[in-house]
């Protein structure tokens, strides 16, 4: 019985034990990973820097361009290795001159953006009557009441990924029912006056309208005059174009890995930028960040075992085309981890993790460690983002990295707000030393099992 008891108290505080080691192990480390981190705010300076001498970033945009042109030569002064720019083909669309004027019941220059791919107007605008819906149940309800009228989608903000989808398919819709335009109330649950731009789609079915963003405060003007058995009548002018596909790149560099320099873990976010503020939170300062991670691990000496390439996506803006392209041209490269930093510069405090069970486990005690200096540092089951995803479907681990934003992510996301101004300093070297911290651990931790087992996922 003496010894039964022993067999489970062993088996019972092994896991733990082991665990405690974990921390011990890297809780040395960690510190000075965030010590050094915060040594200077010169991620944050490199940030506002590319942000103001090249200003947004839109897909065949020249400042676009030269912002790659300067990444691909500040990686090179940083010291990695394999620095390269990656030719990729990307949309190019082109907002041009627009307006939105309310004519009834008084006459004011309404807040509007065009939203990235859509048709433009005919030449002197489309001046009709507006309807609002709330929903697509009540778009249906009033589906005899919309032709030849501008729909405008006065939608309730619940969460970003239900209220996008009128951003980007809410055209159709309307169209579907005569609609001759439609306008959406901006993805953000704040208002300020503030239009938020972003990509939508066609599919073709029904004849191509044109589609924008409304602030959300003159959203629910058009619901209140509605309401009282009022007509608004806007004219709504659009000069936007789609033009012929153009040439940019993904840009890669990178650290070399001391044990498996063949194996990859590519982590970053993306260059370009909507073309209304300069894509400060979108997503410059979460790929500087990333950029900023590695870069920190170099100058500390603290070598990875795998190769870590630091990479800055192209063209995720308007449909992910740098992360499908780059899976194309890397997918027989042995990747062991994808990373992407697209959800803004914010405290710390979550990972999505989509991979092999045995370092989710590991990863959840470094999490553990992390939290005794970010408050909370949680490792969810489920990771990925839109330049990632093409690379994890081959079967390669994916990890999010999903700070802490309490919603203010989307008061900037996509609008003129999005500057440097909102990004705090200290919190983006906090990003650094957090996503360094990972990064290594995971890099030491996953071995020749670990990646055996990826290799049998495939």
């Amino acid at each position: 019985m003496k010894t039964l008891k022993l067999i489970l108290f062993l088996f019972i505080t092994t896991p733990i034990l082991l665990h405690s080691g974990l921390q011990d192990k890297y809780k040395t480390i960690f510190d000075r990973i965030y010590e050094a981190a915060h040594h200077d705010s010169l991620a944050w300076e490199r940030m506002a820097m590319l942000c103001d001498t090249y200003g947004n970033r839109l897909s065949g945009s020249v400042g676009l361009e030269r912002a790659i042109d300067k990444c691909y030569e500040l990686f090179k002064a940083d010291g990695f290795v394999n620095v390269k720019k990656e030719p990729i083909k990307v949309p190019h669309w082109k907002r041009n001159n627009e307006s939105l004027t309310l004519i009834a019941p008084h006459h004011r220059e309404l807040r509007f953006l065009s939203l990235g791919g859509s048709v433009a107007t005919p030449s002197g605008g489309i001046s009709s009557e507006v309807f609002v819906v709330h929903d697509w149940s009540d778009l249906q309800k009033n589906a005899d009441k919309i032709k030849g009228k501008i729909v405008v989608y006065d939608v309730d903000f619940q969460n970003y990924s239900q209220h996008v989808m009128y951003r980007v398919f809410a055209a159709d819709s309307a169209s579907k029912y005569g609609a001759v335009a439609s306008l959406v109330r901006s993805v953000s649950p704040h208002g300020l006056q503030l239009p938020h731009t972003g990509i939508m789609r066609y599919n073709d079915s029904v004849p191509r309208i044109p589609h924008g963003a409304i602030t959300m405060e003159e959203s629910q003007m058009f619901s209140r005059i509605q309401a009282r058995g009022e007509r608004a009548v806007v004219n709504l002018t659009m000069n936007c174009e789609t033009l012929n596909d153009v040439d940019t790149y993904n840009v890669t560099a990178e650290l070399k890995g001391k044990k498996f320099p063949n194996s990859i873990i590519a982590i970053g976010g993306h260059i370009d930028s909507w073309d209304t503020g300069t894509g400060a939170q979108d997503d410059l300062g979460p790929s500087i960040a990333t950029w900023f991670a590695v870069k920190l691990l170099k100058d500390l000496d603290l070598l990875p075992n795998h190769t870590i390439r630091t990479v800055l996506w192209g063209a995720e803006e308007t449909g992910g085309q740098g992360g499908e392209q780059y899976a194309e041209m890397h997918k027989n490269e042995p990747h062991v981890l994808m990373l992407e930093a697209d959800a803004g510069v914010y405290k710390p405090a979550r990972l999505g993790y989509t991979g092999i069970d045995s370092m989710r486990v590991k990863l959840k005690e470094a999490a553990n460690l992390l939290s005794k200096t970010y408050g909370k540092y949680e490792i969810l089951d489920q990771g990925s983002g839109t330049d990632i995803r093409p690379m994890m479907s081959y079967g390669i681990p994916g990890m999010g990295f999903w700070p802490d934003s309490e919603n203010l992510y989307f008061r900037e996301h996509h609008s003129p707000s999005d500057t440097p101004d909102k990004v705090d300093p200290k919190i983006m070297n906090d990003c650094i030393a957090a996503i360094a911290c990972t990064i290594y651990f995971y890099s030491m931790e996953f071995d020749g099992e670990s990646m055996n087992e990826v290799a049998d996922s495939k």
